[in-house]
């Protein structure tokens, strides 16, 4: 469904609010066609991460896996670009800084090299640390956010969140879920709505030291999200199979043979913003019925993740900022509008 997240401003003691303006169904239109017609309509239909779309799509209708290698580099570079456009260009306009147009191009060039030690340096360019960032102890993290107010010029990454740090506390937007399992996926294929979780890339990277560290200190704050899409770069860069060993992990444990599903097949994927689950039904070699059940359709479950982060905000005296971090954050899959 593509439609528009409106965010409400907390007004008279009430809390942010969050609504979709719900557009055309998308999955509507492969209705009627062969599989393989529509796996290609399905890319070709969501801009961002058309190749997570056809992986996702691929499994849901039965069809052949395509070439592992492409299509997780096809993926990896939507992941890239978008962590990329945000840390690199978006975030600095927000910040009042200049968007890092050398660092953003250098990043989006890198993954199409064939070279890993090149993409590798580009990682460590854009932290300028020795270590990997995901493997930073908490003291050495804050040490390296609090050089880069110093340092000139401060590594790529360490501009922007130094700044992102310390324009919200930590109580403001906290919010922890379970990630999806397969008993989640099940509800989705019998038409349930799923309970509430976080379908964000959070899960991917909870185990490193850093964010292991951080989680610790301050909970899941909004924060601990915006690192998160930071690692989430790096690894696109450095080591992208991490990426997707969760969702693959879920793909692995879904039924597959014909009928075993009577509500009909499911496919995930790792998208961009988090994991990206299709549901189809076939019926005499045409889509019969189709889903596809979005990052930002966990999140906007009941009680879901955007509205405990909205509801976790203060009434008064917000930061200008707050909304845009907050989007960032949980990065929506879907164009946003912040009502005042």
């Amino acid at each position: 469904m593509i439609g528009q997240l409106v965010l409400s401003a907390a007004r008279a003691g009430q809390p942010w609010q969050a609504r979709i303006q719900n557009g055309p169904d998308m999955a509507r239109t492969c209705m009627g066609l062969p599989p393989e017609e529509a796996r290609t309509r399905l890319a070709s239909l969501f801009s961002l991460c058309g190749a997570a779309h056809a992986a996702a799509a691929t499994q849901a209708l039965g069809l052949p896996e395509q070439e592992s290698q492409d299509k997780t580099a096809a993926c990896t570079r939507d992941i890239l670009r978008d962590h990329a456009l945000d840390l690199l260009h978006t975030w600095p306009r927000h910040l009042g800084l200049a968007p890092d147009r050398a660092a953003l191009a250098r990043t989006l060039a890198a993954t199409t090299s064939p070279h890993h030690s090149e993409r590798g340096q580009t990682a460590t360019t854009l932290t300028g640390l020795e270590t990997p960032l995901p493997q930073l102890a908490l003291a050495d993290f804050d040490h390296w956010l609090e050089a880069s107010r110093t340092t000139q010029p401060p590594a790529p990454l360490a501009a922007v969140l130094a700044p992102l740090q310390a324009l919200v506390p930590p109580a403001q937007g906290r919010a922890d879920l379970p990630a999806p399992d397969c008993a989640d996926l099940a509800a989705i294929a019998t038409g349930a709505q799923p309970p509430a979780r976080d379908a964000s890339i959070l899960a991917d990277h909870r185990d490193t030291p850093l964010l292991h560290g951080l989680i610790a200190r301050e909970g899941v704050s909004l924060f601990v999200r915006v690192v998160a899409r930071a690692l989430d770069l790096l690894a696109a860069l450095s080591d992208p199979l991490r990426l997707f060993t969760r969702t693959r992990a879920l793909a692995a444990r879904l039924p597959t043979e014909a009928g075993a599903m009577p509500q009909g097949r499911l496919g995930v994927a790792r998208a961009a913003r988090g994991l990206l689950v299709h549901h189809a039904t076939i019926q005499n070699g045409r889509v019969k019925a189709y889903t596809v059940f979005s990052p930002t359709g966990w999140h906007m479950a009941h009680n879901g993740l955007l509205r405990r982060c909205l509801h976790s905000l203060p009434t008064v005296d917000s930061p200008a900022l707050l909304p845009a971090l907050l989007l960032s954050a949980i990065n929506p899959c879907v164009p946003t509008h912040v009502e005042s």
